[in-house]
């Protein structure tokens, strides 16, 4: 969890940008893998979410991408794009000043913005 809080005044708002949930095509999951050596043991590679973006071997866990805000899904709940990116708000303040605010889901995020603009008291239009 962070120590940082923005606050800001609700009348400065001159836009707000929804990014929805998305899936994340390149974290794959991968189960326990062998490489044979020419000399010496056998390389062993863990389970876990493979970054198929990234050249290195390197695993990463469930628990890892929920810390980097991630949004992991069970396979019951998801076949397909187990990982997805949370939704996030993108609130432009004026010049060259934003905030951005992570959610759980694309209803709360949605919620939020409903919430801010009846607040700022401004009518925003949707493109």
């Amino acid at each position: 969890m962070k120590n940082i809080e923005y606050h800001f005044d609700v009348n400065s708002v001159t836009g707000i940008k929804f990014i929805k949930e998305s899936p994340c095509k390149w974290f794959v999951w991968k189960e326990q893998t062998y490489k044979k050596r020419l000399f010496g043991k056998p390389k062993i590679y863990p389970a876990g979410f493979h970054d198929k973006s990234s050249y290195s071997q390197d695993v990463r866990t469930k628990e890892d991408l929920l810390e980097s805000g991630y949004k992991v899904y069970d396979w019951d709940e998801r076949v397909t794009n187990k990982v997805c990116r949370k939704p996030y708000v993108v609130v432009y303040l004026g010049h060259k000043l934003e905030v951005q605010n992570t959610f759980e889901s694309d209803e709360i995020a949605s919620e939020w913005i409903e919430n801010l603009k009846l607040t700022s008291g401004k009518t925003f239009e949707i493109i």
